[in-house]
């Protein structure tokens, strides 16, 4: 009898500590310490400063980018966003929709925006964060997103592609991206997503001999040859007016009037 009762008296401060340890669990909305961290990691975004972003992330952290083994650790982290501005990433806007805490860890749903310089939009997207408190501070410990935009389609074996080439003036450049970015990237996904998604712009990066720039844009694959004359996409996307100060806008740019293509066809490799 005695032992029986020193048994349940056992069970009765186990079920108690459990009792006392989930209710000092604190619960609740965080969204505005978690939104302190991410305005302080859009600064160092605009600053190009990588190692400040990784410094927002644990030891042990891990990104899970689309398409992509995950990277673990701040150092690892700390190259991939540093790679990420070199390729073009100057702005990054983070909107929290959601923050949840549950003790020392929280979870955070978001959508981002991604710019090139001159507050070019070149992704957004969702994203989800789980948070950690160390020493006080929250830290993101595990790093998840993906973009709106549907998955690029490769070119098949056999399929059609264009290589189309413009040299653009060495002055004209951060114009000729806002116009791609802003008004004709625009344009095509207005019309027909998949025409835009058939399209790849590339920005150079070594000068011509006469000084000028050759961007490329590389139709991967060709999915109607019709489609892709520019004046018409602007035309369905804007009208007559609008696309006709977009064009003269294209126009100024070139270094010649001339458009170099190169029809190519996907290998087996």
């Amino acid at each position: 009898m005695k032992k029986t009762r020193i048994i349940k008296n056992g069970i009765f401060f186990f079920l108690s500590g459990l009792l006392f340890y989930s209710c000092a669990q604190k619960t609740g909305d965080v969204s505005k310490d978690v939104e302190a961290v991410n305005n302080s990691i859009m600064e160092a975004f605009e600053k190009g400063d990588a190692a400040a972003i990784a410094s927002y992330y644990t030891s042990d952290a891990q990104l899970f980018p689309p398409n992509t083994p995950a990277i673990e650790g701040a150092e690892n982290i700390r190259q991939f966003w540093k790679s990420g501005m070199e390729r073009g990433i100057k702005k990054a806007i983070f909107e929290t929709r959601s923050a949840k805490s549950n003790g020392n860890t929280a979870v955070e749903e978001g959508m981002f925006k991604l710019f090139a310089r001159g507050d070019y939009l070149i992704s957004e997207g969702k994203y989800i964060l789980t948070w950690e408190k160390v020493n006080g501070d929250w830290k993101i410990t595990r790093d998840m997103w993906n973009k709106n935009a549907p998955a690029k389609q490769m070119a098949a074996e056999n399929d059609t592609m264009w290589v189309v080439r413009y040299r653009v003036k060495p002055a004209k450049r951060e114009q000729f991206e806002k116009f791609n970015f802003n008004h004709l990237a625009v344009a095509a996904n207005k019309i027909d997503p998949k025409l835009k998604n058939s399209v790849r712009f590339l920005r150079p990066v070594n000068q011509n001999d006469d000084g000028s720039f050759t961007y490329i844009y590389l139709m991967d694959p060709v999915i109607d040859p019709t489609a892709y004359d520019i004046k018409p996409v602007l035309r369905k996307a804007y009208g007559k007016e609008k696309a006709s100060e977009c064009y003269k806008m294209f126009n100024a740019c070139l270094q010649n009037k001339e458009m170099k293509v190169n029809v190519v066809v996907q290998t087996a490799w």
